[in-house]
This record gives C-alpha cells, sequence and structure tokens, in this order.
C-alpha cells in the first residue's frame, strides 16, 4: 500500500481510445471502468475489486498504473500481451485500449430478480437449481452471473455461478444452474436446501466469454466438478446452433459417482445429428485428495490433439475449480493451442465466498 504513495500518477485529464474509435476522458486518480462507465459505455465488470477479471482490457499504446500486482490476478500469457484489470488501473498517459464493451442492448444486469422454482440432484455433491427471472436473461451457456442472496443483517452472500442452460418462461427466463454442495458453504447449501424453493435472490450479469462461439473449427470443452454442468452446456448450444461442428467433452470427477452430463449431451448430439465424443475420467479419490483440485496436470488431456488432428486448431473451453484451469493451461499450450483459442472460468473455493 505504502509503495502507491511513491508511484507516479498523472496529474492531468488522459483521454483514452478504444480499438474501434471510441473515446473517453479519465480524470486524476479515476480508474479506467469508473471513467468509462461515467461515459455512458457498456463497460464489462463485475466485483470491482480486481477478482473476477470480468474487467479485462489490453494497452495496445501508451502507459498504465495498476493499483494490484497483475501477476497475481492474470496469467502470463495476459501480462505478455499487455492485459490489465481497468476497475484497478488508471492511466499514466494517453492510452489506446482493446477493450470489448457489451453489445448495445446486452447491458449487464445489475440487480435481476429471480425465483428458485426447482432442485435436482445430479451425483452426490451436485444440484442442478433451476431459477425463474421476471424478464428475459440475455446470457449464453457457458457464461456466468452473481448470485446474491440478502440476509436480515443488511448484508449478503455473493458468488459467481455458470449457466448451463437458459430458455423462454413466459415473459423471462428459466435457467439452470450447477451448485456443488460444500461443507460450510453458505451459498452452496442454502441455493441446495429444497426449504428455499419458492424464495427469491438477486442476478447480476452475464459476464465471461467462455462460451462455444461461431468459429467454424472443432469445439471441445473439459470439466471438473460442478463445472461438467457448464462444459455440457456449451457443447449443446454449439450442437443447436452450429451442428455441422464436431464437439469433445472430456469430465473430470474424484470418483465415477461425480461424473454426469454424458447421456443428456449424447442425446443433443443426436437430436442436432451432431458428430460427438465423451471421455472421462474418474481419480478413485476422496474429493479432498483429488488432483486436479490440486493442480495436477488432468489425465487425458492430450485427446484433445488427437481428436482435432495435426492440421486443425480447436477451440478448448475449461470449467472447474481454479487448480485444474491453472493445471491445464500450460498443458494446451505446450500442444499449440494458442491463447486465442482457449476460454476459461475458474471457480471460487468456498472460502472465497463474499458478503
Amino acid at each position: 500500500m505504502l509503495l502507491s504513495l511513491f508511484t507516479p500518477r498523472s496529474r492531468t485529464e488522459c483521454e483514452v481510445r478504444l480499438h474501434d474509435g471510441t473515446r473517453f476522458r479519465v480524470r486524476p486518480g479515476e480508474t479506467l471502468l469508473d471513467a468509462a462507465l461515467g461515459a455512458g459505455l457498456d463497460a464489462p465488470y463485475n466485483c470491482r475489486v480486481g477478482a473476477c477479471r470480468t474487467c479485462r482490457c489490453e494497452v495496445v499504446e501508451g502507459k498504465a498504473k495498476s493499483l494490484v500486482d497483475r501477476a497475481y490476478v492474470l496469467e502470463p500469457h495476459d501480462l505478455q500481451r499487455g492485459a490489465y484489470l481497468a476497475c484497478q488501473t488508471q492511466p499514466l498517459t494517453d492510452l489506446v485500449l482493446r477493450w470489448e464493451m457489451a453489445p448495445q442492448g446486452h447491458r449487464p444486469e445489475r440487480s435481476l430478480p429471480a425465483r428458485v422454482s426447482g432442485l435436482s440432484q445430479l451425483t452426490p455433491r451436485v444440484w442442478r437449481v433451476s431459477l425463474i427471472t421476471p424478464r428475459p436473461l440475455q446470457a449464453s451457456p457457458g457464461q456466468y452471473v452473481g448470485v446474491r442472496v440478502p440476509q436480515d443483517d443488511g448484508t449478503a452472500w455473493l458468488r459467481p455461478y455458470s449457466v448451463v442452460a437458459l430458455a423462454p418462461h413466459l415473459e423471462g427466463s428459466l435457467l439452470h444452474l450447477d451448485v456443488a454442495r460444500h461443507p460450510g458453504g453458505h451459498m452452496s447449501n442454502w441455493l441446495t436446501n429444497p426449504d428455499n424453493i419458492g424464495q427469491t435472490l438477486l442476478l447480476a450479469g452475464p459476464f465471461g466469454d467462455c462460451v462455444a462461439g461461431d468459429e467454424p473449427v472443432p469445439l471441445a470443452a473439459a470439466g471438473a466438478g460442478s463445472g461438467i454442468g457448464a462444459a455440457c452446456g456449451a457443447l449443446m448450444e454449439s450442437h443447436a446452433h452450429h451442428p455441422a461442428r464436431p464437439t469433445l467433452l472430456l469430465a473430470y470427477g474424484a470418483q465415477l459417482r461425480d461424473l454426469y452430463g454424458a447421456d443428456e449431451l449424447a442425446a443433443s448430439a443426436r437430436r442436432h445429428g451432431a458428430r460427438h465424443l465423451t471421455l472421462t475420467w474418474a481419480e478413485h479419490a476422496p474429493l479432498s485428495a483429488s488432483g486436479t483440485a490440486r493442480g495436477r496436470a488432468p489425465l487425458g488431456l492430450d485427446a484433445i490433439s488427437a481428436w482435432a488432428g495435426p492440421t486443425t486448431a480447436p477451440r478448448v473451453l475449461l470449467f472447474g475449480p481454479a487448480g485444474f484451469v491453472d493445471a491445464c493451461l500450460p498443458v494446451l499450450h505446450d500442444m499449440g493451442v494458442g491463447t486465442e483459442r482457449i476460454r476459461f472460468d475458474r471457480y471460487q473455493s468456498p472460502s472465497e465466498e463474499t458478503t
């Protein structure tokens, strides 16, 4: 904190130009995110404290100061590209940024009420939670929403969850979230408690870009734990909109009983005439000793290159605990899968639930 007192800062307004030509001004001491929002731009963000990486942008020209150590919150390949978190960055000079704004008409929701409408248990630990919103939510499977449950003392439990599926429902939307119940996890135990069916919570989002996309290349998705559901959701989205695109699911669990979704995914592929392959691995170990949770490189990840072929660069999606995602990334890079082809969603641990 003391270092920030001696870090140079701009004493005059700086101009920021986005790669599409949009311009806005940043006052001294103001962050890029605050200035963009103040200028009326649909800048993507969620936590505003440098934890979620939703507001990530790239400095193309100029100098900027990060208010946090970027090495703790961004990947090495992101740093090499000049990535910063807009909520924790102030300009030192005029800047040119590569920063994707939300499309017109797709401004993320900030406080959308949703009613818990149903629960179904998928594995001993994972439950599918169904929510109904009063107006449509514009989201794709693989994106995530912030779920907030207000408490009587004026605080709220807050945690992000990936969207597994989304469908129209009356005037709003029906969405499904897969929730892993953790001992001592306030949010996960509240969401998976049948007594809370009918209760109302609040949603923010959607956020993130770990989605199927429209690239005409093979699509592989790897999921661990409750991340299997989001991986399946993204692949089924591809089946529905791009049935000619081959898809691959890599599912990881601590035990066989922790694996799920393969039958539903196979039915989706048959229904849409898509070419699909599912590969699963179970470690036959207690969850606390799971190698994927600890960060050991998961088995079978090299199946992606064999499946896609030597001349095709697939798109790869990763969903699961931080250790799992961090273990997968260097393996994919060594396989020659470029950073631009990889999207990932690191799941919070129960201790990271915020209030």
